[in-house]
């Protein structure tokens, strides 16, 4: 019982992109380790991040996050850096080549859905995705409504 609450707690979310689904339908999610200065792991396991203009770029076959806002650590004793650098990911090869096909091939985005602890390493959920049309947001939008009708409704007759 004592190791469950231990597992629970230690694979924890640190930041979730909460617009992804709205604006993007997700096709696949890979997990990759982020490459992070000793400062910036303790500042974001006290939650002080932003992907407010965060997205993933391939570049040498290499995968790096760019534009992941990472506040200065408090008791931070280094030189400041810059808190949104680009910061690697690691991925395997394979995966890395695979993505970078994917992209090029077709009209697909690579953008980070969340940030969380997994077996005390900080992880990256990437996903690979296909913007959404003006269209398709509305009818989202829409059946949620009916659904919250139908919801007051049976609360209602019941």
């Amino acid at each position: 019982m004592v190791n469950m609450l231990k597992k629970n707690k230690n694979n924890s979310i640190i930041l979730e992109n909460k617009k992804i689904h709205y604006l993007y339908y997700v096709l696949t999610t890979y997990e990759a380790g982020l490459v992070l200065l000793g400062s910036e792991v303790k500042s974001l396991r006290l939650k002080h991040a932003n992907f407010i203009n965060a997205y993933v770029k391939i570049k040498d076959f290499n995968i790096f996050l760019v534009g992941l806002y990472i506040k200065l650590y408090k008791y931070n004793t280094h030189d400041n850096l810059d808190v949104c650098r680009m910061r690697l990911l690691l991925l395997h090869k394979n995966e890395i080549i695979k993505l970078h096909k994917s992209i090029n091939e077709s009209s697909l985005l690579l953008m980070p859905i969340k940030i969380y602890v997994k077996y005390n390493k900080i992880k990256l959920l990437l996903g690979l995705v296909k913007s959404k049309h003006k269209f398709d947001k509305r009818y989202l939008i829409k059946s949620k409504e009916q659904n919250i009708i139908i919801r007051k409704m049976l609360r209602t007759y019941s």
